[in-house]
């Protein structure tokens, strides 16, 4: 969904007529009668009409030509930040034909040429802090054809409190037709997204029994039953005493395997958080689980919890459950889906609890369960006792995931200093994007576990890096965290290194280190102090 985004380099402010509005209303502004709209395409006529509503746009489509369209960038609305927001669009049409496709659009776009159902409307903000401002088209699978009169919807979203100025392009994706925009506002929403999936008391605050709240600081490494009691001795011997430990009830032998390996870690000292793989793949809607759409799968994945929470009853050997990996759900883009990420979260929580009333959980957050995703909006606690929230810290992601992905190495920018669109990033930037995280502790009084963070072996800095994110997780108070990960691909790898004379990646060999292993080992050498 993130693309790259034009600019018209035009800016300008109008946030007073927002901040005037009476507290406690409903905030409304028409977007536009505001200053600073342009043309976006060469071809196809746009003409401004002025009548007792307000301003309206129309957009004659010349066939054959490029679509017409007009934007701005950016809007500054201050007076919604934080707030989740929606943009209700109106509009005319007249001879209005779907657009034809005839070749790609793009390297790599597989679609076959044909009709395109365009959206006639796409949006954008500025992140602080982010290699590129986000564009989001949501998801229409038409483009209202024919002649209609005020044909209306509705796009639903979070305005990130620490976003930049707002942007949007109009544009009349058809091949043919006149499409008048009649209106154009941005407001509040007057209910809250989330609260349908999980409503809570006015005042709700965590409450954490002894077992959390005396538990001793866990610092480790993410690792899992297929490692060896030799490989758990090493990661003793560099001082990790937690494990976020990976198995998959549906494959084969994993049960046995931790069943073997859980004496194994109590004998050496290494707490436990169970992390059970979720079933089924990801897609079609983004990095989203398929069970928020597949009733078997998501049946499959509460049986699952089932046979964990049966099999580990008051097993002590296990400090906690984490019960979804990085459950990513675009909440807005897909209103349809059958499951919410925290509701089906919930579900499990209520099983396990049902069989092991005391297990202490690990409940996520959407987006990969970045900082950000913790925002009032979109995601709440859940209302039970002795429940961890996992924060995943990957920022900025096209330094820690230099080389993968689609994202560049970046040999000669080395951390700290990295730049991206006008940001050198150093520890005070990566702070910067940790607290995103204060709203929801403060809030609620959460307890936080960060259960990944990790920079690209290869990228230069990447040792620094480590050292500043370590040292902010102590400094914000985070007891719980797991370095991401042992023995995994080369990019994680914290025994991963460049031999100089093939200039090929391998393992370390005996008496050898990397700077990365040594700047994590002096942390974990604090669960000695």
């Amino acid at each position: 969904m993130r693309t790259s985004a034009n600019r018209f380099g035009l800016l300008f402010a109008a946030a007073a007529a927002l901040c005037a509005m009476a507290p406690g209303a409903v905030e409304e502004a028409s977007l536009l009668d505001r200053p600073g709209w342009v043309r976006t395409c060469d071809k196809g006529q746009l003409v401004w009409n002025d009548g007792p509503d307000g301003k309206s746009v129309t957009l004659l489509q010349e066939k054959d030509a490029k679509v017409a369209g007009f934007g701005t960038d950016f809007l500054d609305l201050d007076a919604f930040r934080g707030k989740e927001v929606e943009i209700v669009v109106a509009m005319d049409g007249e001879d209005v034909v779907r657009g034809w496709c005839a070749t790609n659009r793009w390297p790599g776009d597989q679609r076959k040429p044909g009709p395109r159902f365009f959206s006639p409307v796409t949006y954008h903000w500025e992140v602080q802090y982010a290699e590129y401002a986000n564009w989001f088209s949501p998801e229409f699978d038409f483009f209202p054809e024919g002649t209609y009169t005020n044909f209306e919807f509705t796009i639903s979203f979070v305005y990130p409190p620490t976003a930049g100025k707002f942007g949007m392009n109009l544009r009349s994706n058809c091949e043919s037709g006149t499409v008048t925009y009649r209106k154009v506002v941005v407001r509040e929403r007057a209910d809250r997204y989330m609260d349908q999936f999980m409503p809570l008391p006015e005042g709700f605050k965590c409450e954490y029994s002894d077992k959390v709240l005396k538990a001793p600081h866990m610092r480790g490494i993410v690792a899992g039953c297929g490692h060896s009691v030799a490989d758990y001795e090493k990661i003793r011997g560099w001082g990790c005493n937690l494990v976020r430990f990976w198995m998959n009830p549906d494959k084969e032998g994993d049960f046995e395997k931790t069943d073997a390996l859980l004496p194994e870690l109590q004998r050496l000292g290494i707490h436990v958080i169970l992390a059970p793989a979720t079933p089924g793949p990801r897609g079609p809607h983004g990095n989203a689980y398929r069970l928020f759409n597949d009733e078997e799968l998501y049946n499959r994945y509460l049986e699952n919890w089932k046979r964990v929470a049966e099999r580990y009853k008051g097993d002590d050997r296990i400090f906690a459950y984490d019960l979804m990996n990085e459950p990513f759900q675009e909440l807005r883009k897909n209103p349809d889906d059958k499951y919410n990420f925290l509701a089906v979260q919930y579900e499990a929580a209520k099983i396990v609890r049902a069989i092991d009333p005391d297990r202490v959980l690990v409940a996520s957050a959407t987006g990969g369960s970045s900082p950000g995703n913790y925002n009032a909006c979109d995601m709440r606690p859940l209302p039970l006792k002795d429940v961890i929230y996992q924060m995943h810290y990957y920022a900025p992601f096209f330094l820690t995931h230099a080389g993968i992905y689609g994202t560049k190495l970046l040999p000669d920018d080395p951390y700290p200093g990295t730049e991206k669109r006008g940001t050198k990033w150093t520890k005070k930037e990566l702070g910067d994007v940790m607290d995103y995280m204060n709203d929801f502790v403060e809030r609620w009084g959460a307890q936080i576990y960060v259960g990944e963070f990790s920079c690209m072996s290869i990228q230069p800095g990447a040792a620094q890096w480590l050292d500043d994110v370590a040292d902010l997780v102590e400094r914000h108070g985070y007891k719980f965290w797991t370095f991401h990960s042992y023995g995994e691909f080369y990019g994680w790898n914290l025994e991963s290194i460049r031999d100089a004379e093939t200039g090929k990646l391998r393992d370390i060999r005996d008496g050898e280190t990397t700077d990365r292993l040594e700047v994590m080992k002096k942390h974990w050498a604090k669960n000695r102090e």
